[in-house]
């Protein structure tokens, strides 16, 4: 894209930041959450092989 002109850096340096602001919101949210309850945890855990 940036070869074709599709793409210049300055809409690239803008992409990049607004990716890394929402991977950072979506972090922050995930870790001042409430934690699962061990007896929670493998809940929707699926595996084709059988527990040993």
């Amino acid at each position: 894209m940036r070869a074709d002109g599709q793409l210049t850096d300055e809409a690239l340096t803008a992409m990049e930041a607004e990716i890394s602001a929402e991977i950072d919101l979506a972090v922050a949210a995930a870790e001042e959450g409430p934690l699962e309850p061990v007896e929670e945890l493998t809940r929707f855990v699926r595996s084709d092989e059988e527990a040993s």
